[in-house]
């Protein structure tokens, strides 16, 4: 009885897991949308000028990756998908949030510049090591 009733416990939080993380997704993406000057638009560009592409595109790519993962992550709880394909998309959602984290936190900071704020990298570094914790949490989890 005590096991059956942790495990509904631990579902339960597991799911209210999934849906916070699934609404940062696509609040991330919304942001993404209404404000063109954020730090993340600018990296989104210089990331794009880069490599020669069209900025508002790769822009509109991430904003569009962001706003689907959000609706993967709250719409694997919500629509009670099976264990198979939830553990893909938790697969998915963590190789791009881990593949962001490279790209965006390391690989493309300025780390010599004058501008480069620290302090504001190492709060933006831990919050995104947060949401990457909480993902592979959630792929580990049996619910």
């Amino acid at each position: 009885m005590a096991k059956k009733r942790s495990f509904k416990k631990n579902a339960f939080l597991a799911g209210m897991l999934r849906i916070s993380i699934g609404l940062f997704f696509l609040m991330q993406g919304i942001h993404g949308i209404t404000s063109f000057g954020t730090r993340q638009s600018e990296t989104v560009r210089a990331y794009s000028q880069a490599f020669g592409g069209g900025t508002v595109i790769v822009e509109i790519i991430m904003i569009l990756l962001f706003i689907a993962a959000g609706i993967a992550c709250a719409g694997v709880y919500l629509l009670s998908i099976r264990l198979p394909l939830r553990r893909r998309i938790d697969t998915a959602l963590m190789i791009f949030w881990a593949a962001g984290m490279l790209i965006f936190d390391v690989l493309l900071m300025n780390f010599y510049s004058r501008y480069f704020d620290f302090p504001l990298w190492a709060r933006d570094v831990s919050l995104h090591g947060v949401v990457l914790i909480s993902l592979i949490a959630l792929r580990v989890s049996r619910s």
